[in-house]
């Protein structure tokens, strides 16, 4: 993070064992320290289960969920990032667009709320 995937990432099945860089308390800590969030204002949705297989090694995607009505835009913007909507992903790599899928799959089927 915020760096796209590295090309050549797939899907893949979470690994057997994984390392601490993998935990959802530490990506969570190391997500508001970074970006200057408050902690009160995100939940880890653990349903949100997905890796991929990097020249690396495996990557876990974590879901954080803003729990208030509206993303911090301005905090965010100050880090360059930009919300879009999904119609403007098209042309984004397969394997992102999928994630995305996923998130959506997941919220509007109800889940992880």
């Amino acid at each position: 993070m915020p760096e796209p995937l590295p090309a050549g990432a797939v899907n893949t099945a979470a690994p057997e064992q994984a390392g601490p860089e993998h935990d959802a308390g530490q990506v969570m800590q190391a997500t508001v320290s970074r970006y200057g969030l408050n902690p009160d204002d995100l939940v880890h949705v653990a349903d949100f289960n997905q890796w991929v297989q990097t020249e690396d090694g495996p990557v876990r995607i974590h879901l954080l969920r803003f729990t208030t009505f509206e993303a911090p835009a301005p905090a965010l913007a100050a880090h360059e990032a930009v919300f879009k909507p999904i119609s403007e992903l098209r042309g984004s790599a397969p394997v992102e667009l999928g994630l995305v899928r996923e998130v959506f799959n997941l919220i509007m089927g109800g889940g992880g709320r």
